[in-house]
């Protein structure tokens, strides 16, 4: 996706050709939202898959914000996980 490179086999992300270093966690949310492409997460769906419903959209707000900063260009104005107000995020694609 533009600038962006996943390869899921060895789990690798890549920003510009540049390694970028990922905890699981943000790994697997990236990996989701990549493999489907403007579908639309909502915070609910998000807490179920990586947190088994515990949390609230905070700790969903502070691991997209931490991915952002990682694969962004201007995590302020994202490119590629944009927010759907009032109900989640998608993965734009850049």
């Amino acid at each position: 996706a533009g600038r962006l490179k996943l390869n899921l086999s060895t789990r690798e992300v890549f920003v510009d050709g540049k390694s970028v270093v990922l905890t699981p966690r943000e790994y697997e949310l990236l990996r989701l939202f990549a493999e489907h492409p403007r579908h639309v997460f909502a915070y609910e769906q998000i807490l179920s898959k990586f947190w088994n419903g515990v949390g609230d959209r905070h700790t969903i707000r502070v691991h997209i914000g931490r991915l952002r900063e990682k694969i962004e260009s201007d995590p302020n104005h994202p490119q590629y996980l944009v927010n759907v107000w009032g109900i989640g995020y998608r993965f734009e694609g850049g």
